[in-house]
């Protein structure tokens, strides 16, 4: 009788499982066949400094699978340059993180006022957009721009 027992007991719990292939914290996940965003190329073209307005710009576009930044970084002096100093994606690819610094100066004589040096950055992502750009200039964001609403 307890044989018996046993076995309907078993039979249920086991049936009950059918069809559960799942792992532990997969609950409430949906899978995706796309990988996520990423980055495949950036280029960054830095040029001659100039006397400034005393205001840092950034203004985004996006065109296919190209992000570019055309920008104005402020510098102590003109003299000064630039450098893409990161590009990065996070959130999962839904934001890019531009972030670019000022170098140092040459060591000749420069003149004295505060700098603004244009630029232009490009960065090819591969497997969609971000849903936002953000440019940061020596670690202050100047621009975040919504790209594509998801």
């Amino acid at each position: 009788m307890r044989r018996r027992q046993l076995l309907a007991t078993v039979g249920t719990l086991t049936a009950g499982t059918v069809g559960c292939v799942g792992r532990p914290g997969d609950l409430g996940k949906t899978p995706t066949s796309e990988p996520p965003p990423r980055i495949t190329e950036t280029s960054f073209t830095a040029r001659d400094g100039e006397c400034g307005l005393d205001t840092d710009v950034a203004r985004v576009t996006v065109d296919g699978d190209i992000v570019r930044i055309d920008g104005r970084l402020l510098t102590p002096t003109p003299c000064h340059g630039a450098v893409l100093a990161d590009a990065t994606l996070v959130s999962g690819g839904d934001r890019l993180v531009v972030a670019v610094r000022t170098t140092d100066s040459p060591p000749d004589v420069c003149v004295q006022c505060v700098g603004e040096l244009p630029y232009e950055a490009l960065v090819r992502i591969a497997g969609g957009q971000p849903a936002t750009v953000q440019v940061d200039h020596d670690g202050e964001t100047v621009t975040t721009v919504t790209t594509v609403d998801r």
